[in-house]
């Protein structure tokens, strides 16, 4: 049996974070948490760091892509999944230049959140945009 990992889960709308966590909950994973800004999710991983941290870019405030420096230069073994309805390639590289592990589009398959989630390719994977 694997060890449960924890996910933070950051959008500022609540029908998505609670799309997210049904989905996420039934494959096996627990949900530290939610925030619905990126002041909200700095605040939680400052209580409790998560193992995971699902993060939107399009935010009031602080934006997914500072929220995503801040949070990776602070805790180095939190692992951040971009889930965007960004289907734009240069967005994804800069995404993944502020340290995202990984960037998934909205309209993905609900398996590829979970998938990317679960890390099953290591948690610094660089490189993984689905």
């Amino acid at each position: 049996m694997r060890s449960t990992i924890t996910i933070l889960l950051v959008d500022d709308h609540a029908i998505v974070r609670q799309g997210c966590r049904l989905l996420l909950q039934q494959a096996g994973f627990e949900i530290a948490g939610e925030a619905s800004s990126g002041e909200d999710a700095y605040a939680s991983c400052l209580k409790d760091p998560p193992r995971v941290v699902i993060v939107d870019l399009a935010m009031p405030g602080t934006g997914g892509l500072e929220t995503i420096r801040r949070i990776r230069a602070r805790f180095t073994n939190t692992a951040v999944v971009v889930f965007t309805m960004y289907d734009d390639p240069m967005i994804a590289t800069r995404a993944l230049k502020a340290g995202a592990t990984a960037f998934v589009t909205k309209t993905s398959a609900p398996r590829d959140l979970v998938e990317v989630s679960c890390l099953r390719n290591q948690l610094d994977t660089s490189d993984l945009i689905l």
